[in-house]
């Protein structure tokens, strides 16, 4: 089979060489390139100005959201560490949710929303998905959570299976590796390299500005003391 990506891709700081199987044809200009097995633009590096100026400034973009993302404070105790990083067939509500180490799913999971709630998925370690799987959004009556509103945030690498399906933004410090077949709607920003098999890359609108986190609850006052006698 044939990848197929729907939007641009770049890379950045390695040079355009990097890029294999992708068939480039640079533009006259000199400051981007095509590919069949892609419908938008393709930039590098070392690609004419301003080419490079741009992929300073993506790669910036890139390094704030992965720290603003890791940064947000988790929604609270139910929220941390679910099934210890193993969670297959799991369903998850809006909110920040975070792991101490790698994350795990063999079977389906869910996404229970509206298009307006966020997901956030904070793992300290690596996201592995299984062969077939699907990440669900769940339509709850006013339509299901939009793949712009879902971040995961991974500190080593991503790992997705052949033929699994996933949605979201993922920035993850290490690689990105599909299977054959695997498929997604999503943004993908590894940090060291991306490996596609035979898949097909979506691009999902981009998202508003995420809500801050909310501030953490202040302590309970002190007791007042007894009335004098």
């Amino acid at each position: 089979g044939t990848t197929t990506i729907l939007g641009d891709i770049a890379i950045s700081p390695a040079f355009a060489a990097a890029m294999t199987g992708f068939g480039l044809i640079l533009d006259p200009s000199g400051e981007f390139a095509t590919s069949i097995i892609v419908d938008g633009l393709v930039y590098a590096s070392d690609y004419a100005s301003p080419t490079p100026s741009k992929m300073a400034a993506a790669v910036a973009d890139m390094e704030a959201a992965y720290d603003d993302a890791a940064s947000r404070t988790d929604s609270g105790a139910a929220f941390r560490d679910v099934g210890a990083g193993v969670i297959s067939g799991k369903t998850f509500t809006p909110g920040v949710y975070s792991w101490a180490t790698r994350v795990t799913f063999a079977t389906d999971i869910t996404l229970r929303g509206t298009p307006d709630d966020y997901f956030v998925f904070q793992i300290h370690g690596f996201l592995a998905v299984g062969a077939r799987v699907l990440l669900e959004a769940a339509d709850v009556g006013r339509g299901a959570p939009q793949a712009r509103n879902i971040v995961w945030q991974v500190f080593e690498y991503v790992s997705v299976a052949g033929y699994a399906h996933i949605e979201g933004t993922f920035l993850s410090k290490a690689a990105t590796t599909f299977g054959g077949g695997a498929t997604c709607v999503c943004r993908l920003y590894p940090q060291t390299a991306l490996t596609l098999t035979s898949n097909t890359i979506g691009n999902p609108p981009p998202a508003p500005p995420m809500p801050p986190s909310p501030p953490p609850s202040p302590p309970n006052p002190p007791p007042s003391p007894p009335p004098s006698p």
